[in-house]
C-alpha cells in the first residue's frame, strides 16, 4: 500500500484519486453522460477537485493536473475509464465541499477579528479595574476599591 510517486503519471488500474492499492473494490462512476450529464459520476468528481483545490483543502493528497492530460479533468478519467474507490470519490462530494467552505470562511473570519485576551487579576494589577475599568493604582481589594 504506498501512493504513486510524485510524477504526474496515473495508474488507471488503481484508484485514480488516490493511487493506493486496498483491499476494497474498485468501482466505476455511473455514467449516464449521454442522457443525464448533471447526474454523471466524473462530472461531479471534475467539478469539485478544482474547487477543493482552489480554497486548499483536498480532503486526500492528490495533485489535480495528474488527472488532467489536455482533455480536461472530466474528460480524461473517463477516457481511461477510471476507477476509484467509494470513500475516495466520497472526500468529494457536495456535502463536504460545503463544508470545507464554511471551514475556510470560519478560518478567515478568525484571522481578522482579533480574540480578546482573557482577563485575570494577576494580570490587571496596577492596570485596569475590570469592575469598573477605572485605572487601580495598586489596590487588589474591593475594600480599597471606592467608587
Amino acid at each position: 500500500m504506498r501512493p504513486l510517486s510524485s510524477n504526474l503519471e496515473t495508474d488507471w488500474s488503481k484508484c485514480c484519486l488516490c493511487q493506493i492499492d486496498k483491499d476494497k473494490d474498485l468501482k466505476s462512476p455511473p455514467t449516464r453522460y449521454e442522457t443525464d450529464r448533471v447526474n454523471d459520476g466524473y462530472v461531479m468528481t471534475a467539478r469539485n477537485i478544482p474547487l477543493f483545490h482552489a480554497i486548499h483543502q483536498m480532503p486526500i493528497k492528490l495533485d489535480p493536473n495528474r488527472l488532467d492530460q489536455g482533455g480536461g479533468i472530466e474528460e480524461t478519467p473517463r477516457k481511461n475509464n477510471a476507477k476509484y474507490h467509494q470513500s475516495c470519490r466520497l472526500s468529494f462530494s457536495n456535502s463536504k465541499l460545503e463544508r470545507a467552505r464554511k471551514r475556510c470562511a470560519t478560518n478567515i473570519s478568525d484571522d481578522d477579528n482579533s480574540v480578546p485576551t482573557k482577563r485575570t487579576r494577576s494580570s490587571l494589577e496596577d492596570k485596569v479595574c475590570f469592575l469598573c475599568d477605572s485605572y487601580t493604582m495598586g489596590i487588589s481589594t474591593l475594600a480599597g476599591h471606592a467608587r
